[in-house]
């Protein structure tokens, strides 16, 4: 747009945060501070305040604990794109030299739950969890869940996915895996409740569609 749009560059930086893409989500912010740090309080509008000083404290993380670090970077797209191994040769490099960033020991933790290494992830995840900022994330108690319900415990992964819904009520993800644990107890009718909230949330959410499929089928 011309002239550009504040706003739109500090969504699209939340955007790149969740695809764990900082080095855009840095310059996002970046783009937001430098057109909205002139405007008056009128001019930057409801929470416009607010969302500069935000802005500002996630640049400072990112630059912080070094997440455009290439190889922090490159373990991302090689675990998204299923070399799960290369991806945790890399983290491990970065890992070497920042051991307290909880965001490097939950790509740890993430690449070793997909290859099915549960009992290792678990571990990773609960470092995240121990560094700063790394008990503040939704994303990490549900990624614990997941290993804690595959190791057998189950009372763990019921206090990760209840704190994680406290944190994201919304999280379809969080939701499901709540059903996924019930499952896993044998209390059925209480899976489905949640697995219908999901699909209240987001009607095509086909896990939840699946699950109750086959639950109907078993009655």
């Amino acid at each position: 747009a011309s002239p550009e749009i504040p706003n739109a560059f500090f969504n699209a930086a939340f955007f790149y945060l969740k695809r764990k893409d900082y080095i855009d989500a840095k310059n996002c912010f970046e783009s937001f501070i430098a057109l909205s740090s002139g405007l008056s309080e009128e001019e930057l509008g409801e929470n416009g305040t607010y969302k500069l000083e935000r802005a500002q404290e996630l640049v400072n993380k990112i630059s912080a604990r070094n997440l455009e670090n290439d190889h922090f970077s490159k373990a991302y797209k090689l675990i998204s794109d299923g070399e799960e191994e290369k991806g945790l040769e890399e983290i491990r490099i970065f890992l070497q030299d920042n051991p307290a960033v909880w965001n490097a020991w939950f790509m740890l933790g993430w690449g070793l739950r997909r290859l099915g290494r549960f009992s290792d992830a678990k571990q990773a995840f609960e470092k995240a969890r121990e560094c700063e900022g790394g008990d503040e994330n939704a994303d990490t108690l549900n990624e614990l869940a997941i290993c804690q319900m595959e190791t057998g415990d189950l009372d763990g992964a019921k206090e990760s996915l209840v704190q994680a819904l406290t944190m994201d009520g919304d999280n379809t993800k969080i939701i499901s895996n709540l059903g996924c644990l019930y499952l896993k107890k044998g209390e059925t009718e209480e899976a489905r409740k949640y697995f219908l909230t999901v699909l209240e949330l987001d009607p095509n959410d086909k896990i939840a569609a699946e699950q109750l499929r086959i639950l109907e089928k078993e009655v």
